[in-house]
Order: C-alpha cells, then structure tokens, then sequence
C-alpha cells in the first residue's frame, strides 16, 4: 500500500522532541496515539482523534503512533517546515477536488437565491414600464418614492434578528421558508388595487427578504477561509447584477401577455416573477447546504477537514458558539463596522438609484415598453463582467485598495456624463454600473 501523503507540517523541532520522548527498544501503549493539533503542535491523546486534514481520497490522517515516526519525518520533509502550521501546508489535489466539490454544492444555489430576491425587489422598475403608476393612480407626488422608500424600513431593522434565528434554525428551513414568503408576497403584488395595497406589499417584501444577503454571506463565511472567500462571495454578490439583466430580459417577454385574462403587463411580471420565486422555493427546502457539521454529501473525514481548517484561521465554528449581548456590543464598538457601513452605504445608493430607475430614464428617450426593457441588459452585463475581473485581479495582485478605488472613480465619469449627456446614454449608463457592481 501506498504511503499516505501528510498535508501538516511540523517543525524540526517537535519531531526531534517526539523521536527522543519514544525509544525504539519500548512499544506504546495501544490506547495512545499522537495527533497533531490545529497550530500545529504535537500532544498524546488517549483516543484516537482526528484533528482536521484527513480524508478517505489521499490526504494521510493526522494520528500516527510512535513506531510510525519515520514515515512522519519523511511526510513532513515534503512541506516546509513552518510555525504556524496551516498557512503552509501543501494544497493538495484531493483538497482541490474537495474545495470544488464545496463550491459546486454552495454556490450555484445561493447565487440563485439571491438573484431571485433582488429581482423581486427590483421588478417593479419594470412593472412602471407597462403602467403600474397610471393603473394604481400614483403618477404623481412622492407616492411611488414612498413605496420604494418602505421596502427598506423592515429590511434594515431585521437583518440582525434574522440572523440569530439562521443560527438557531437550519439554513435551509429559514432560508427555504423566507423565499417562499417573498415569492408569495411578490405574487400578491401584482393583484393590489389601489396604493395602500402596494404599500403593504412592500413592506412586506423588505421584511420578509431581510435574511437573504446576511444569511448567504454567514452561510460562506461558515465553509470558507478568509484568503479563500473572497472569489466565492464577489461570484455570489454578481448575482444581482445578473438579476438586473434577467429582470429586463424576462420583463420584456412578460410584457406581451398586457391584456391576457384581463391583467395588465405589470401585473404579469409580479404574478410570474412570484410563482417562480414560490416552485423554486420548494427545491431548495431540500438542496440548501447547511454547515460542514452537518452536511451529508460530505464523508466524516471530510467533515473533519473543512472544521479544522476554519478553526485555525478563525477559530470555533460560528454556529457553534453561544451568542450573548455582550457579544452584539463588542459589533457595535468596533469603529470598522462604521466606516465600512459608510463606504457601503455611499456605493449602494447610486447602485439602487439605477436599479430602480434605469428604465425609467431609458424610456424618456422615446423607446417602446418592450425596447425599455432590452436596452436596460447591457449596463447590468457589463456590471457583471467588471465584478468578476475586480475580484479575480485584486485576488491575484493581492491589492483591495486599488480595484476598489479604480472603479468607483469610473462610476463617479459615468454619473457626470449622465448629467451633461442628453442624447445617447447608453454607453455612461454602463460606465456608471460597472464602478457599482
């Protein structure tokens, strides 16, 4: 048989201090087995424990006895020997293969998660295309602002909660059960008759959608290492670029059903956008990944593995820890969470500015509701390719600052072109989302 691979490493050190604590001339005893823990140090356990790295395909358990010492030494000799351990370890094929497995199980059902949520959220940019204001008789004053406004009133207020109940809930039952929720409200949407109606309805949706983007995000953060997420969450984050594309796209096809069983096109995009949010709800009540602890597609050495990683580069698993206040107010200390807040805040603005009123500005341009709907796609595509080549380049130039700076000058060109051009605005719109992915 093969010698097992040792993806740990150890330093000279501990392996000289271990090969002098074990005689050759002397057997130990069978109850005891030498594991190497998550930084790296070596201790006698009295069971055999497995500390993280093992898996059945390749990678060599972690656990070995004293008369295996050799094949310890000649293991270690092909990593470099390292103090701390993780951050050096060898990245194996067979961990390649397992990180990929991961993303294929997470990611795809989270990014359509999301986009689903932001396109019911944002479709009523479309809905006015085909009359929503004129039929519900808020063509003027603020009343349309206001509906957009009261989305957000619940959605900020409840995302902390929602949060707490992921943690106490599983992923997906809280996440499966919310989509179903904003699909359901969504379809509702298009039956309101007057601006109460849709002032409810809104309200509603930003409650019940509150738990989409934090729970994602806490959901990635719970399989991910930090230097490792960074690529997953700007993949699930263009999701809702890929909304906006879909949303016109879809949109501009929905539309044509305008009169069909007495409901106007408006209608229809609510009515279909929500009965598809509510079918895919339920497949993923079944598909939703919960945390590694808990995942059956995953053996138990694998199980081991993912755990043992995350606690050496952030240490207990989140879930596995109790929440208390003081914990909630250690957050609210922290100057950082501020800053960034501003930084987000300053960025999602514009960012929902033209999510919600791009076709609005387009169609006052004399196009057709149907052409509206196509000529919002691009500056969204375009959004989408810029997101994945940021994160791809500041991962690979290891620079944040930089691809965070360069883009947000390009939206501040493309919003002052917008403010000087009145002809042809298609190519400053796109100027504009793509410093706001």
């Amino acid at each position: 048989m093969d010698r097992p691979r040792v993806v740990h490493t150890c330093t000279c050190k501990e392996l000289h201090m271990l090969k002098t604590a074990a005689p050759t001339n002397s057997a130990p005893p069978k109850d005891k087995t030498f594991e190497i823990g998550h930084h790296g140090r070596i201790s006698s356990a009295p069971q055999l424990a497995v500390c993280g790295t093992s898996f059945s395909s390749g990678v060599a358990l972690c656990n070995f006895q004293r008369s295996n010492l050799e094949d310890v030494e000649s293991g270690a000799s092909s990593v470099a020997a390292q103090e701390d351990g993780f951050d050096a370890t060898l990245v194996s094929t067979t961990e390649r293969r397992l990180m990929a497995k991961i993303d294929l199980h997470l990611l795809p059902v989270l990014c359509v998660l999301y986009l689903l949520a932001f396109l019911d959220r944002v479709n009523i940019s479309n809905a006015v295309i085909f009359g929503l204001r004129k039929d519900l008789g808020i063509e003027s004053g603020n009343r349309y602002n206001t509906a957009l406004t009261i989305f957000f009133v619940p959605y900020i207020l409840f995302e902390i909660p929602s949060n707490i109940l992921l943690k106490k809930l599983k992923p997906h039952v809280w996440l499966s059960g919310c989509m179903f929720g904003f699909g359901l409200v969504t379809l509702c949407q298009g039956l309101v008759q007057n601006y109460a109606g849709l002032l409810v309805t809104r309200f509603l949706l930003g409650l019940l959608e509150t738990g989409m983007f934090p729970g994602c995000f806490y959901l990635l953060g719970m399989w991910y290492r930090r230097t490792e997420a960074q690529k997953r969450f700007s993949f699930f984050f263009s999701s809702t670029t890929l909304a906006g594309a879909f949303g016109g796209l879809l949109a501009s096809a929905i539309g044509r059903l305008d009169g069909v069983r007495g409901f106007l096109g408006w209608r229809w995009i609510f009515i279909l956008e929500g009965l598809i949010t509510c079918i895919v709800s339920f497949a993923f009540f079944f598909v939703i990944p919960g945390f590694p602890e808990e995942a059956k597609w995953l053996n138990k050495e694998e199980r081991a593995f993912i755990r043992g990683k995350l606690a050496k580069d952030v240490g207990a698993a989140g879930h596995e820890v109790s929440l208390r206040w003081k914990d909630v107010l250690d957050v609210f200390k922290d100057y950082k969470i501020f800053v960034g807040g501003l930084m987000y805040f300053g960025l999602i603005v514009p960012a929902y500015g033209y999510a919600y009123f791009a076709p609005t500005i387009i169609r006052t341009f004399g196009y057709g509701p149907i052409q509206t709907q196509l000529y919002s796609i691009p500056p969204w595509a375009a959004a989408f390719g810029v997101s994945l080549t940021v994160a791809y380049l500041s991962d690979r130039l290891r620079n944040r600052f930089a691809f965070t700076l360069i883009p947000i000058c390009i939206a501040i060109a493309g919003f002052a072109i917008l403010l000087n051009v009145h002809g042809e605005a298609n190519v400053p719109c796109q100027l504009s989302f793509a410093g706001t992915p």
